[in-house]
């Protein structure tokens, strides 16, 4: 979470300024603010309230990430740092039943099992804990086993590819 920033203030252009906020986490910078402003006093107080803002922004990267992994073919499991870890699974698992190539689905096998056991004991847990419906929950768990199932014959396809296809083509 955003916890500290530091304001740089630029010349003066008219009545507008250049203002620059930098953002951190602890002590990593985690995201710049760059803007021209008018030239009223821009102070700690202003930038705190852009913290919620900044935190969902940098929630929503994370979020992205994960899907970006996930179109390249790799676990999209990951401990959150601006999302809520249920939030992240609940929202992820809902992305994961959107994504048509068995590939990709194949790839979040790990993240999925990762997801269960930190939700809750059974079904009816993991769903009030993501704040789903059982049966919404009951369907993507239908979906993720079903995949589980034939995740070795899926592996054994990715296997079977041919780097160069030769004299085939």
């Amino acid at each position: 979470m955003v916890d500290s920033h530091v304001i740089e203030l630029g010349t003066w252009s008219g009545t507008r300024r250049n203002v620059t906020i930098d953002f951190y986490d602890g002590a990593t910078k985690v995201y710049s603010l760059d803007f021209l402003g008018p030239s009223e006093q821009f102070d700690d107080a202003f930038a705190i309230t852009l913290y919620p803002s900044i935190n969902n922004l940098l929630g929503e990267q994370e979020f992205i990430a994960a899907t970006d992994l996930i179109d390249r073919y790799q676990n999209p499991d990951t401990i959150t740092t601006y999302l809520s870890q249920v939030d992240f699974d609940r929202r992820l698992l809902g992305y994961i039943m959107t994504v048509q190539d068995c590939h990709k689905v194949n790839a979040c096998l790990p993240f999925w099992q990762a997801v269960q056991p930190r939700n809750g004991s059974n079904a009816t847990e993991r769903a009030a804990t993501l704040g789903v419906s059982e049966a919404e929950y009951d369907q993507v768990a239908a979906r993720m086993n079903d995949y589980f199932g034939v995740s070795t014959f899926l592996s054994d396809d990715i296997a079977a590819v041919w780097p160069d296809p030769g004299l085939w083509v």
